[in-house]
């Protein structure tokens, strides 16, 4: 089953779209993923660091 997660939007300036792009064609990375990763270096330049929730253990089929 997927999870569902929030979806955020925002209104970027030209330049700000542009750079997304550049992103995007240089890392090789979805707009989210690069959003993302900003969101996470933004913090850590702040010094907030959320904890990372651990992911349920899911049982593997016997091969």
């Amino acid at each position: 089953m997927a999870a569902h997660y929030p979806v955020v939007s925002i209104k970027l300036r030209p330049i700000d779209e542009a750079t997304l792009k550049a992103l995007e064609d240089v890392e090789l990375l979805s707009r989210s993923d690069i959003c993302r990763r900003a969101l996470r270096h933004y913090a850590k330049a702040l010094g907030i660091e959320v904890p990372t929730p651990k992911r349920p253990k899911t049982k593997r089929p016997n091969q």
